[in-house]
């Protein structure tokens, strides 16, 4: 006489609270899940997907599978140049460049540096930084790279060579040792598309000193 496979219904704390023949079926509808009875486990062993067996499914193309919730998956449509991941607190979903940025640990800005030497000649207008895109301008620290004497200072600046403006403006320091750094304070913050960051110096310093101005900044 044929073995007989009974077929259950009920809610997965009933079916957990079963221990199904060997090779009787056990479906969760609530949890959709599917387990074949060996005689000793209670609620049965859930069944595995192979690998083909989830290629041959069927869901849209572009689309990849994500869960909010246990055992709930559903498709996530992916559109064209789009990174998914997972913030702290959230569910997959697309990221921004910045989240991109942060996940990878990216450095955040980009420098660019050009030496003035105080003791020489006044020079203005020299180029530090041309852009095709706006900017924002996030330090400028002045180096000294070489000891500066205790004769006066001289007029250091830092501007938009378009308008004019200065990002800075100041007397250069006396009596300070090499690589002596001075983180400065801006004046503004803003670099605009097509323009070119400047500095100059009045020159003429009696002793020595020479500095590297260097700028800090990142995509506006």
């Amino acid at each position: 006489m044929a073995t007989k496979i009974q077929v259950k219904r009920g809610t997965t704390a009933q079916v957990d609270a079963v221990t199904p023949v060997s090779g009787e079926p056990v479906w969760e509808t609530d949890g959709l899940k599917l387990a074949i009875g060996d005689g000793a486990t209670a609620g049965g062993k859930h069944v595995a997907m192979e690998a083909t067996h989830v290629a041959n499914s069927l869901f849209d193309a572009y689309t990849i599978l994500m869960a909010t919730t246990n055992d709930t998956p559903i498709a996530l449509p992916i559109a064209e140049q789009t990174m998914v991941g997972r913030i702290t607190g959230g569910n997959i979903a697309a990221l921004t460049a910045a989240q991109v940025i942060t996940l990878l640990g990216v450095p955040q800005f980009a420098r660019a540096f050009s030496v003035i030497d105080l003791s020489g000649a006044a020079v203005s207008n020299i180029p530090i930084l041309h852009t095709s895109r706006a900017l924002t301008l996030l330090k400028a620290i002045i180096l000294y790279t070489e000891a500066t004497s205790a004769d006066a200072g001289v007029t250091i600046t830092i501007g938009k060579e378009a308008t004019a403006a200065y990002y800075y403006t100041g007397t250069s320091e006396i009596s300070k040792a090499q690589w002596y750094e001075l983180d400065v304070t801006l004046l503004a913050t803003d670099i605009a598309a097509g323009d070119t960051v400047i500095c100059g110096c009045a020159g003429g310093k009696v002793g020595t000193g020479e500095v590297l101005i260097c700028i800090e900044y990142k995509v506006a």
